[in-house]
């Protein structure tokens, strides 16, 4: 009776192991598919969001975001979007682009205080292609504005 219950004890410890090496591979394979956008004169490496499940989960769970990087959330026709933060562990700027400019920008958005938090919405900026995530304070230490002009690397 010990051996069988040791047995399926090792068995789950087993799964558990092997679900978390396959989700740790699949994290690191999403993050090291960067590429490149140039806003201004500001380069920013980008992961993309270019699916609904990508686009559903964004940054959430994230504990931080690199100097320079942010999520490019692609959509296939011109759309009004709104975003939230939930489950987001820190600030960031929402930048709202189209026709190959911002067209609006959320600066320092911040994260939920608790959970249990009533969330709020950040609608776009009318008609948007795209948007970007980055670092809270990004755009201002950027000089980042409506109109800025945005161009892929």
């Amino acid at each position: 009776m010990k051996k069988m219950v040791l047995i399926i004890f090792l068995g789950v410890i087993l799964l558990l192991v092997g679900s978390l090496i396959l989700g740790v591979r699949e994290d690191a394979q999403k993050k090291s598919d960067l590429r490149k956008i140039k806003i201004n004169d500001v380069s920013v490496e980008v992961y993309m969001a270019d699916d609904q499940e990508e686009q559903g989960n964004g940054l959430s769970r994230w504990e931080k975001l690199d100097k320079d990087k942010g999520m490019l959330f692609i959509y296939k026709e011109p759309r009004e979007v709104s975003f939230w933060m939930k489950e987001m562990k820190f600030p960031i700027d929402i930048i709202w682009i189209n026709g190959g400019k911002v067209v609006g920008i959320e600066h320092s958005v911040p994260p939920p205080a608790s959970p249990e938090e009533t969330l709020k919405l950040y609608p776009s900026a009318g008609h948007i292609e795209y948007v970007l995530e980055v670092n809270g304070g990004f755009c201002k230490e950027k000089n980042i504005s409506v109109g800025s002009s945005v161009v892929p690397q």
